[in-house]
This record gives C-alpha cells, sequence and structure tokens, in this order.
C-alpha cells in the first residue's frame, strides 16, 4: 500500500488518537501533584482529587458502554467525550480551592475515562474486521504518555509549575481534535460480513469462566499500586538519584511498549488464560525480588519485566474480553472490565498506603502476595469450560 494510503487508512487514524490519548496522563502523573500543591492543597485532598474519578466511572461505565453500543456507531460517543474532557479540562483555568479543583478534575478524568474502553472495544473490532493488529496501534499510546512526560518536565524545568496547566489543556484539546479523525468503526450496512460467535448479550459473559480471569487480571493490576504510587519515593529512600530513577521509568515503558507491538507475534504462543497465568507469575517474583531492595543493577532488568506484569497482562486481557463478545456488546464488555479494575484499585488505594508507611520497601511483598491471589483466579477458571 503506497505511504499517502497508510497513511489515511483506518488503522492509522486510530494510531493518531491513541498517540493523543494518554498525553495527559502522562502529565499528571508526573506533575498534578506539584501543581496541586502550587494551588494550596494538602496531601490529603490530592489523594481525594485523585480518587474522584474513580468512584464517578464506577458509576457511568457501563452506562456509558451500553449507549455506545447502541449507537449507530461507536466513534460519536468517542468525539462526544473527549470534547467533553477537554472542555472540562480547559475548567480548570478557572477552578479555584479544593471544592472547585475536586469538582473540574473529577469530572474531566471521569470523561476521559468512561470513553478509553469505549475507544478499546471499538479499535479492537475495527482491527478484527480487518485482518489486521490492534498491539501496534495501543503502543502509540505509550510513546504519547511519554513524550507528554517529557515535555512537561523540560517545561516545569525551564518555566516553573505554573506550566503545567497550559501544557494540560493543551493535550486535551489535541485529543479532542484527533478524535474527530477517527474512522467509522462498524462496517458499512450490507457489508458487514460473516457473522462472528460471541455473546450478543451481557448476561451471556457474565458468569464464573469470562469474570474470573478478568479478577485475577485487575488483582494483578492492582498489585502495581506501589510500583505506580511510591516507587519513586521507595526507590529515594534506597539512595537512587533522581535522574536514574526517571530513566529506570522510562525503560519500564519502552519495554511495555515494545510488548505492545510486537503482541501479534506473542498472542499465539498460548492460550489467553494461560498468557495471564504467565504474567502474574511474573509479577509475583518480581515484586519478590523488589521486596529485597536490589541495587540499580539489578533494577534494570526487573523494570524490562514491566512488559510481561503490565503489558502481557491488558493485552492478554482486552483481546480475552473482545474474542467473546459480538458487536452488540463490545464496549459494555469493556466497561465491565474497567470497572473491575476500578474496584482494585480502590483496594489497593486503601491498603497499600498504610502498607508503605509500616513496611517501607517489604511492602512489595503484599504485592506478591496480591500477584499470587490473581494467578489463583486464573488458574481456577482453568477448570471452567468456556462455552
Amino acid at each position: 500500500m503506497p505511504l499517502p494510503a497508510r497513511l489515511a487508512s483506518p488503522e492509522a487514524r486510530c494510531g493518531l488518537f491513541y498517540l493523543s490519548q494518554m498525553t495527559t496522563m502522562g502529565a499528571a502523573n508526573g506533575y498534578a501533584g506539584i501543581w496541586f500543591a502550587d494551588q494550596g492543597l494538602s496531601g490529603a485532598q490530592i489523594g481525594w482529587i485523585n480518587a474522584a474519578p474513580i468512584f464517578g466511572l464506577l458509576c457511568l461505565n457501563l452506562f456509558v458502554g451500553r449507549v455506545a453500543d447502541r449507537a449507530d456507531d461507536w466513534r460519536s460517543v468517542i468525539v462526544a467525550l473527549m470534547a467533553l474532557a477537554a472542555v472540562l479540562s480547559a475548567g480548570l483555568s478557572l477552578a479555584a480551592g479544593f471544592v472547585g479543583i475536586l469538582l473540574v478534575w473529577g469530572a474531566a478524568h471521569t470523561a476521559l475515562g468512561a470513553g478509553l474502553p469505549v475507544a478499546d472495544a471499538a479499535t479492537l473490532k475495527l482491527t478484527e474486521r480487518r485482518g489486521s493488529e490492534y498491539g501496534p496501534i495501543r503502543a502509540l499510546a505509550t510513546v504519547g504518555y511519554l513524550c507528554a512526560l517529557v515535555l512537561v518536565g523540560l517545561m516545569a524545568g525551564a518555566f516553573g509549575p505554573g506550566v503545567f496547566l497550559p501544557l494540560f489543556i493543551g493535550f486535551a484539546l489535541l485529543r479532542a481534535l484527533a478524535a474527530t479523525a477517527l474512522p467509522r468503526f462498524r462496517a458499512p450496512p450490507g457489508e458487514e460480513g460473516e457473522a462472528r460467535p460471541g455473546a450478543t448479550a451481557l448476561g451471556q459473559v457474565l458468569r464464573p469462566w469470562f469474570l474470573l480471569p478478568l479478577g485475577g487480571a485487575c488483582v494483578i493490576f492492582g498489585s502495581h499500586f506501589i510500583l505506580n504510587a511510591f516507587q519513586a519515593l521507595l526507590w529515594q529512600r534506597q539512595g537512587i538519584g533522581v535522574g536514574t530513577i526517571s530513566l529506570l521509568i522510562a525503560f519500564g515503558a519502552v519495554c511495555e511498549t515494545a510488548l505492545f507491538w510486537f503482541w501479534p507475534r506473542i498472542r499465539h504462543l498460548a492460550s489467553l488464560r494461560a498468557l495471564l497465568a504467565f504474567a502474574g507469575a511474573v509479577a509475583v517474583l518480581r515484586w519478590t525480588a523488589f521486596a529485597f531492595a536490589p541495587p540499580v543493577a539489578l533494577l534494570w532488568p526487573l523494570q524490562a519485566l514491566h512488559a510481561i506484569t503490565f503489558a502481557l497482562t491488558l493485552m492478554a486481557s482486552l483481546a480475552y474480553v473482545s474474542s467473546h463478545v459480538t458487536e452488540q456488546i463490545a464496549a459494555q464488555a469493556q466497561a465491565v472490565f474497567v470497572m473491575m479494575q476500578e474496584v482494585m484499585s480502590i483496594v489497593a488505594l486503601l491498603s497499600f498506603g498504610a502498607i508503605v508507611d509500616a513496611y517501607g520497601v517489604g511492602a512489595y511483598g503484599f504485592s506478591a502476595l496480591f500477584a499470587a491471589c490473581g494467578v489463583a483466579l486464573i488458574l481456577a477458571s482453568l477448570r471452567l469450560r468456556v462455552p
């Protein structure tokens, strides 16, 4: 296919959106806390602001998924939610005080979070129908995340923390613009082709054979909470420099991106549930090693395992959901998976903070136990027959 045609293909247009999809998250994960503190917010208030979208998504995700599945195409819902997230993000420039920032930040991230499973469901079904691959498209989201993280870091270093908000709003607006370039995801009427097997109603998959492996995957995701929230702090306490910490985190993300890219070759090595169990077992080993405060030389290969413990778990989970449902409930099924992840996030949020305070780097031992519970759920599901 000539280059101009490839750049105009549905996959390329999805890739453009995915490249912008996580830019605000990259900016926020690196520097939102600094900006919040600069607004005079306490640590407890910042915690509530970060938790607000989780509760919003628990309430709205399934409803949004149902609306998206009933729409003529998922694209309209994605575009509307990205536009809403951009407008609300811009509203942060007017928000003042804890309550104002809580409401606007929570609403903006709820709109974004509600649109992400719809985008995943739509893109997975598009690539299935066209015989292309979702993994390389998803890899671009991590690339965008890293680029935003680096850009905001450089700009904040040069101009101070006040630069965070304009860049954050700019990223949100660019994402909304990229969403307008998304293709139609469903096949045009009359071109649907042969119907694919899979559930046509949500009740058909809300069964142990479907929920147990996804629950196990969510527990494995939850075991990463210490990594996401406290890793930099724990490494700093070990005497590791900030520059090295940044490189280690970036290296993990690069390895994650590599697995997304090579997912088409990996997914056929074993069943999806077996891949999930393998990823969980690697997570147990990774967190156990972290609990012994290894030297920097060993942290590099341990960070490389992020490709397995996070990226492989994510890709196998998304593929497992998509492979068992039709387009009629694709967004709803992905929304159920996201809701399960949010529940695990709340469990981790309520437990791991106190565990880190009490045990320091030894808290990774609890992450290992958490991941082991996830593996047990996945192995239990292997005894169940998939219809």
